[in-house]
């Protein structure tokens, strides 16, 4: 049987292994899936241990060890590259292990099936972290015109900037967005800060103009930036539920060679919260 795992530090509330067993239903695979709490200090020590064993496949990678597992894999993608993180391990028959980085695509994936245009869009990015980090190339590559990257330490912001080096990326203190009157198609919140019932600090004024206004976040109730903006009159708000389902059945092809159907589990993954 092949096994899989999700490797994170926490783990317990991973809705990977529900997700993947429904995938492998789709496709009538026998599987193992499971999620793994790995001590912070030890994910090199944990990974290797995995991966020498024959029936262990690949992994998916959370908080807080995407760029170790960058270190870690034996080669990178390219999307992994740039991003210099990874979400995604994949053992080749050679032992090879090939990291990934699903993330990005998976949110395209979720805004092309909730119907939001790319092309041509202005992108505010709240956030310069790991999850900014991976979403910035895909978003490029669906088309948009410009991703205008704010984050509380505005340093941050002008590294992520320097690190990706494209022409369509711009830094903005809050400061600046808040007080220079920019206007967006579609607002991206990357932080964590609704995982704690925050909000990110950007102005009202910023968020009412935009079309569209996502939160990776998510919850079984709308998360306090869906909330913040649906009271805003933003027409679109939407969680990241979305996103987790797409990355994770981008990583399940990656894997197996097939693609799923994300529409029915992210129904019983809506239903199950």
């Amino acid at each position: 049987m092949k096994k899989f795992a999700v490797l994170g530090n926490p783990i317990a509330q991973s809705m990977s292994p529900f997700i993947h067993q429904l995938f492998a239903k789709q496709s009538n695979e026998l599987l193992q899936y499971d999620a793994l709490l790995i001590p912070k200090t030890s994910f090199s020590e944990y990974a290797t241990n995995l991966f020498e064993n024959e029936e262990f496949k690949g992994a998916n990678v959370t908080v807080p060890f995407k760029q170790e597992a960058a270190k870690f894999a034996s080669v990178l993608t390219e999307e992994a590259r740039i991003a210099g993180s990874v979400n995604t391990l994949i053992k080749l028959d050679n032992r090879v292990v090939v990291g990934a980085n699903t993330d990005g695509v998976g949110l395209v994936n979720d805004l092309v099936l909730n119907n939001v245009g790319l092309s041509g869009q202005r992108v505010l990015l709240i956030g310069a972290g790991g999850a900014a980090r991976g979403v910035i190339s895909p978003l490029i590559q669906a088309g948009v015109a410009s991703i205008a990257i704010v984050n509380r330490t505005y340093d941050r912001a002008i590294s992520l900037i320097n690190h990706f080096k494209h022409k369509q990326l711009e830094a903005l203190s809050l400061d600046q967005l808040n007080q220079d009157g920019h206007h967006f198609d579609l607002v991206i919140n990357s932080t964590s800060a609704s995982l704690y019932g925050e909000l990110p600090g950007v102005a009202n004024t910023v968020l009412a103009h935009a079309a569209c206004c996502y939160d990776m976040a998510y919850a079984s109730e709308p998360t306090i930036f869906v909330a913040q903006c649906e009271q805003l009159g933003v027409k679109q708000c939407i969680d990241g539920l979305g996103m987790l389902v797409g990355q994770a059945a981008e990583s399940y092809f990656l894997w197996n060679g097939v693609r799923p159907d994300v529409k029915p589990v992210l129904a019983a993954l809506r239903q199950r919260l």
